[in-house]
């Protein structure tokens, strides 16, 4: 995995653990912390503003901040959905099955 794919796992599994609006580690101390440039942190971040996770700001306030939280996506949602289905009338003929009555 390359720097910049690090930088944005740690950000991504760090987003569980802040607020929205939160303002995550600075690009500076991102660099430290991954001993790379300026450039490097900074891709490795985009990925997460490109998502909508992180919201970039400039100026002398600015930095990134938490957008929202990570979530599943609708593909997986509806592949959940349809798996609880599934298990919810697989229970109802089990039930059914007990009383004697068809389902």
């Amino acid at each position: 995995m390359s720097v910049r794919e690090n930088i944005a796992e740690y950000y991504r599994q760090r987003l569980g653990a802040l607020a929205v609006g939160d303002r995550l580690t600075s690009v500076a101390e991102t660099c430290q912390q991954f001993e790379t440039s300026t450039a490097t942190a900074v891709y490795g971040l985009r990925p997460l503003v490109d998502e909508g996770l992180v919201r970039s700001e400039q100026g002398p306030n600015g930095g990134y901040f938490v957008a929202k939280y990570p979530s599943e996506s609708q593909a997986d949602l509806l592949t959940r959905l349809a798996d609880l289905l599934d298990e919810t009338a697989r229970i109802v003929r089990r039930l059914s099955s007990v009383d004697g009555n068809p389902a």
